[in-house]
């Protein structure tokens, strides 16, 4: 029963750890994705489907990427509008990027607007776009994709920057925003609002005199509820890991004294025979030792089979309104599951010692009688 405690409280461990890593990864990838990690625009935009025009000069791109942890930039506009098809009518964001398809006038649409007005990929959908005036647009649908929700109900359009760029009037170059996407070893908070504050400075000594300034703005401010979200579970996964190793670390001990009991009169005659209550100790934690690293061994590959699995079938799913994902996402830190082992084996160990007591208050004269 021991070792049984002992091989799910490391499953639990690995498993528990291992999908808040995969949040934490899996929920910034898909808002970087989506919007990029620093976004550059006009101070004095409403929203994103209204934002000002501008242009950023080849000079300034190239130091922008430099900015150490920037692994892309990605031009963007945004432009709001109302789709309407077999009846049904949603007003949809289109964001306009750079692609390589050859549908100027084709459009990737998230799957809940595929279901909502029943499309498919070939079926036109049109689109009234309200600027000055109301101009109607019809374009093709290329592809759906699954949309990660970022917290409100507006659906994200994606489609060829030109066709923006005619619907707004605007002239090559011009953009709504300028995206600015991260490697992954960048994508934690620090990194992104360092990256952030070196991209201020190189917008302001670099302002637009014509146009206005520009500002930048981070991942982190714009969706602060999903990664306050995410610190939450960080912090569910970390008492977790405490009360699995107290729970692992408790049945040890139990398991431990009943075996001390039932060696009691070893225990009297041994010590009789001169032997310490140090080494007696020493003699039943080796015995221990071995049976908390059989089990620890075995709930790490159990553990680690079970991560490999859903990361591989994603078996597990999730409804994305709630969890902003459709899967149970896993990432596994071999260099973390390590530290945690040696965390958790010191720490059940540690506990161990408590039953030292009870060796140290056998009277050899009484347990040797012991049947």
């Amino acid at each position: 029963m021991a070792l049984l405690s002992i091989t799910v409280s490391f499953i639990v461990m690995i498993v528990a750890a291992a999908i808040a890593d995969g949040f934490r990864s899996g929920v910034s990838d898909a808002i970087s994705d989506m919007a990029g990690d620093i976004r550059i625009s006009r101070p004095d935009a409403i929203a994103k489907e209204k934002t000002a025009p501008f242009a950023v000069g080849g000079e300034v791109l190239s130091l922008l990427e430099d900015v150490p942890g920037v692994s892309r930039l990605r031009p963007a506009i945004y432009a709001g509008a109302i789709a309407r098809k077999n009846g049904n009518v949603h007003g949809v964001v289109f964001k306009g990027i750079e692609t390589t398809d050859t549908t100027v006038m084709g459009a990737v649409i998230p799957r809940r607007l595929a279901t909502l007005m029943s499309l498919n990929v070939g079926d036109s959908l049109p689109a009234f776009f309200i600027n000055e005036t109301v101009s109607v647009r019809s374009f093709t649908v290329t592809g759906i994709y699954d949309a990660f929700s970022a917290g409100d109900d507006r659906m994200q359009v994606l489609c060829d920057i030109k066709a923006l760029r005619r619907v707004n009037g605007w002239e090559d170059g011009q953009i709504s925003a300028l995206e600015v996407l991260l490697d992954g070893d960048h994508r934690d908070e620090e990194s992104v609002s360092l990256a952030r504050g070196i991209i201020s400075d190189i917008l302001y000594i670099h302002s637009d005199e014509d146009g206005g300034p520009l500002m930048a703005s981070d991942s982190y401010s714009s969706y602060r509820q999903i990664f306050d979200w995410l610190r939450l579970i960080d912090a569910n996964v970390a008492f977790i890991l405490v009360l699995m190793v107290i729970v692992a670390g408790l049945n040890m001990v139990s398991g431990l004294l009943i075996l001390l009991f039932e060696n009691i009169s070893t225990i009297g005659l041994l010590k009789s025979m001169g032997m310490t209550t140090t080494d007696i100790a020493k003699t039943f934690l080796l015995t221990s030792s071995r049976l908390v690293f059989k089990g620890m061994l075995s709930g790490n590959i159990i553990g680690m089979g079970l991560c490999v699995l859903q990361d591989a079938t994603h078996f597990l799913r999730l409804n994305p309104a709630n969890y902003f994902l459709s899967y149970v996402p896993v990432d596994l830190n071999f260099l973390q599951i390590l530290l945690f082992d040696a965390a958790a084996y010191a720490v059940i160990m540690l506990i161990l010692l408590i039953p030292g007591v009870f060796i140290s208050k056998v009277d050899p004269a009484q347990s040797v009688r012991v049947k």
